[in-house]
C-alpha cells in the first residue's frame, strides 16, 4: 500500500484528465501531416476542380447548387495539403450557395459547416472556429429535437471547444460568459439525457465531466475575483463622534464624520468565500453523480469507477477533509487490485506525487460532512 500514500499529492485530477485539448490533436497532426508522395499528381487534382468549377459556373451559373459539392471537395483537398487559407475560402463560398438554394436553416450545411471545423482548427483561428462551432449547434437546434440523439455528438462537441475557448482564452469573448454559456448548455443536456436514458446510464459520465469542469473553473474565477467585486452587508460607511478643541474658543468642540465601515468591507470578503463554497459543493455534486453512474456500471468499468473515487478523493483533500479524502483513495485502490489487477494503470494513478491546487475556500475544516 506504499502506492496509497502518493494520492496526497496528487491534483484535482479529473482536471486533468478528464477532457483532451484540441490544441494537442492539432499539434500532434501538425507534427505527422500527410505526405505529399507526388506534388505533379496534387497540383493536377486541384486544377482539375478549378477547371471543372470555371466550366460549372459558365453552364449552370455562380450559385448553381452542384458548385457546392465541387467547392467542398476542393476545399478537403486544400486542407490536406495545408493550404488551410484556400481552402477556407471555397468552403466558405460552398456555404454561402448552400444557404442561398437550400435555405438558412437547411442541414445541407453540416458538412461544410465539419469541414470548417477541421480546417480552422488546424489552422488555429479560433474566432471563425468559435462562429464555425455556434453556426453547427445553431443548425442543428433549429432542425432536431433537444432528446434527439443525434443532438448530443454535437452538444459534446461543441462544450468541448467551449472549455477549451475558455481555459486558454481562445476568442474574444468574455470568459465568465462562456463558462456560463457552458454551464447552462450541459445542465440542460443532463436533464435531457436521463429523461432519455435513465440517470444511471453510462452516456452520462462524459456530459457530467464537463458540468463539474465547468463548475470548477466557475470557483477559480469567483476565487481571482476582486474582492470589490462583491457586495457587503449593510453601508459602506458609518459615523463617528470626533471632537477637536477650537483655539479661538478654547473650548472643545464635537461633531459626527463619516469613516470607513470596517464590518462592511468584512462581509465582503465573507460573500466572497461564500460563493467559492457554494461553487466548490456544486464541483462535488457532479463528482458524486459521477461516481453513482460509474458505481452503477462497474461491474463492465471497473477502473471508471475507480477514477470517479479517486476524483472525490481529491475534492475531500483539497478541502481539508484528508480522512474522507484517503478512504475515497483506499475504495479506489481495492477496486484496481481486485479487478485484473492492472499494475500500470495503477502506477498512473496511484505511483507519482503531483501538486495540489493552493486554494482557501469557505469550507469546513474538518472530516465531517
Amino acid at each position: 500500500m506504499n502506492s496509497m500514500r502518493y494520492r496526497l499529492f496528487f491534483c484535482f485530477s479529473l482536471v486533468l484528465s478528464c477532457i483532451p485539448v484540441r490544441a494537442q490533436e492539432t499539434a500532434a497532426a501538425q507534427a505527422n501531416p500527410v505526405q505529399d508522395t507526388s506534388a505533379t499528381t496534387t497540383d493536377s487534382s486541384v486544377l482539375k476542380y478549378l477547371d471543372q468549377i470555371t466550366e460549372q459556373e459558365k453552364l449552370h451559373g455562380a450559385y448553381d447548387p452542384q458548385l457546392s459539392e465541387q467547392l467542398l471537395g476542393l476545399g478537403l483537398l486544400y486542407q490536406n495539403l495545408e493550404q488551410y487559407a484556400e481552402a477556407g475560402k471555397v468552403l466558405n463560398r460552398a456555404l454561402h450557395i448552400r444557404k442561398v438554394n437550400d435555405g438558412l436553416e437547411s442541414m445541407t450545411q453540416a458538412p461544410i459547416l465539419k469541414a470548417l471545423i477541421g480546417v480552422n482548427t488546424a489552422a488555429r483561428n479560433w474566432e471563425e472556429l468559435d462562429q464555425n462551432y455556434h453556426g453547427l449547434l445553431w443548425l442543428y437546434q433549429r432542425n432536431l429535437k433537444s432528446d434527439d440523439p443525434a443532438f448530443l455528438p454535437v452538444i459534446l462537441a461543441v462544450g468541448r471547444w467551449k472549455l477549451e475557448a475558455y481555459t486558454n482564452g481562445l476568442v474574444s469573448d468574455n470568459r465568465a460568459f462562456i463558462l456560463n454559456d457552458l454551464v447552462e448548455m450541459f445542465r440542460t443536456t443532463v436533464e435531457i439525457m436521463e429523461d432519455q436514458y435513465g440517470v444511471n446510464d453510462p452516456r452520462l459520465i462524459v456530459p457530467l465531466r464537463i458540468l463539474s469542469l465547468a463548475y470548477y473553473q466557475q470557483v477559480n474565477e469567483v476565487f481571482n475575483s476582486s474582492i470589490e467585486d462583491f457586495q457587503g452587508d449593510g453601508n459602506r460607511y458609518t459615523y463617528r463622534q470626533r471632537c477637536i478643541l477650537d483655539p479661538r474658543t478654547n473650548q472643545v468642540v464635537c461633531g459626527m464624520e463619516e469613516v470607513p465601515n470596517t464590518n462592511y468591507y468584512t462581509s465582503k470578503q465573507q460573500n466572497k468565500d461564500r460563493r467559492v463554497a457554494e461553487q466548490m459543493h456544486k464541483v462535488r455534486s457532479m463528482l458524486d453523480r459521477i461516481a453513482t453512474v460509474s458505481a452503477a456500471n462497474s461491474t463492465n468499468h471497473p477502473a471508471e469507477y475507480a477514477m470517479a473515487l479517486v476524483n472525490l478523493g481529491d475534492w475531500y483533500f483539497i478541502n481539508n477533509q484528508r480522512t474522507t479524502a484517503v478512504e475515497k483513495y483506499k475504495q479506489a485502490y481495492q477496486i484496481l487490485t481486485d479487478s485484473g489487477p492492472d499494475q500500470t494503470l495503477i502506477n498512473n494513478i496511484f505511483g507519482k506525487p503531483v501538486r495540489i491546487p493552493v486554494m482557501s475556500t469557505a469550507l469546513s475544516t474538518t472530516d465531517t460532512e
